[in-house]
């Protein structure tokens, strides 16, 4: 019976980088990342730091190889576990909640998700590696591209599996010529037009300043004078009009910058920027009302609480 071992990697892509298409032509592409796919429960430290995952550290090493081939600056993978193990110290002191992979990951700016997922499968004479890579931006989800390269030739199985794993990124030249292209086109068009976000404006029984509160000069609803922030702070004016429910108003789709003045703006960046247009609106009703505070959920949305 052919038993599969199948090796599981994840990409996280950031900032800029030139990709090598057949034109030379010069491409914004994200600073990378790479990290071990973990399943439920598990954690991508103890993946990567697991003392019979030498094979495992092989092929990140080598998939960070292949890129930095293609002109990619990569960031490397312990520098960014020792950066998080710092915070999880720290965090650990104050008796706080630990999320290990968000700590890893955030460590450094973060704008595409890759995973790459290798299987190792045993043959006769030895084994076949096959890997296919889904890009996801980082901050939403939302596809990337994906591509599945063609399996290596069989190659005896006592053979180093990140030597293997670079030589199957590199067969018919796939990585540089249709996986790199195709990833950096959807980056380049996300950067031309903004990343997709949502957003959250929810209110409750006991809120005392809430959607329909009126405020300022002209006695605008409080829910009118966020769409028309929103419509102006929107990327490039783009987003979708928002649904007003009874107890919130939800944004599906508001665009926001990639990058600003050079640097990655993030949706904690936005959602920062629009609470305190809310509270100084609020405040010029009433000093002494409450702060708000935003969240980010993992899938780019945020929600504000109004109170």
């Amino acid at each position: 019976m052919i038993r599969y071992k199948i090796l599981i990697i994840t990409l996280l892509i950031f900032g800029n980088c030139i990709s090598q298409t057949p034109t030379k032509t010069a491409v914004t592409q994200p600073k990378i990342l790479v990290v071990p796919y973990v399943k439920t429960g598990g954690n991508i430290m103890a993946a990567y730091e697991a003392d019979d995952n030498k094979g495992y550290r092989d092929v990140l090493i080598a998939i960070t190889g292949a890129l930095e081939d293609e002109g990619c600056k990569v960031v490397v993978l312990k520098n960014a576990i020792d950066k998080a193990k710092n915070r999880i110290a720290s965090k650990k002191l104050k008796g706080q909640k630990i999320d290990y992979d968000a700590e890893i990951v955030n460590a450094f700016p973060c704008d595409v998700l890759i995973r790459a997922e290798v299987q190792i499968v045993p043959q006769s004479m030895g084994n076949i590696m096959t890997i296919k890579l889904q890009a996801v931006d980082a901050v939403t989800s939302s596809s990337m591209g994906s591509y599945s390269f063609d399996q290596s030739p069989e190659y005896a199985s006592t053979a180093p599996p990140g030597t293997i794993a670079k030589k199957v990124l590199s067969l018919r030249g796939q990585l540089k010529n249709i996986f790199l292209p195709k990833m950096n086109a959807k980056f380049s068009d996300m950067v031309e037009n903004g990343r997709s976000i949502s957003l959250e404006i929810i209110q409750n029984s006991n809120t005392v300043y809430g959607l329909d509160t009126e405020l300022g000069a002209n006695g605008d609803y409080l829910s009118d004078l966020i769409t028309e922030w929103i419509a102006d702070n929107a990327y490039k004016n783009n987003y979708a009009p928002p649904l007003d429910e009874d107890n919130a108003l939800i944004f599906e789709e508001i665009r926001i910058p990639v990058l600003y003045n050079g640097r990655n703006y993030s949706a904690a960046q936005f959602g920062k920027k629009l609470r305190r247009y809310i509270v100084k609106m609020i405040r010029q009703s009433n000093p002494s009302a409450p702060n708000l505070k935003e969240k980010i959920k993992t899938n780019g949305v945020i929600t504000l609480q109004l109170k």
